[in-house]
């Protein structure tokens, strides 16, 4: 699948010094136990786990219980995050990709 990257502004750096940045977000549909919502996600290629927002994990059903585990977010902040079990399907035009799976995803803060 090939998706295009989509602009967005952000305030200029010294990394960034026209303020324009560009990331492939891509619109997936994440399935649990009693929703399906449709957001978009960051694709990350070098990621091993997806990490999805609590609340989000509410909307769709998924019971948050039992210990938390430490995971690294983004500039390598400690966050803790509960381990979980939904489906995620990415689609565009004829093609699709749809897995499951709970090892390697998890619920964060958000």
């Amino acid at each position: 699948m090939i998706f295009s990257y989509v602009r967005y502004r952000a305030q200029p750096t010294s990394t960034i010094p026209s303020g324009e940045i560009h990331r492939p977000m891509i619109p997936i549909r994440v399935i649990g136990p009693k929703a399906t919502v449709q957001v978009f996600g960051l694709l990350d290629t070098g990621a091993d786990n997806v990490c999805v927002s609590a609340s989000l994990a509410e909307v769709l059903g998924v019971e948050l219980s039992g210990d938390t585990e430490g995971a690294l977010g983004a500039g390598s902040y400690a966050i803790e995050v509960w381990p979980g079990s939904v489906e995620i399907e990415v689609a565009q035009r004829d093609q699709s990709l749809s897995v499951a799976g709970s090892s390697w995803i998890h619920f964060g803060p958000g």
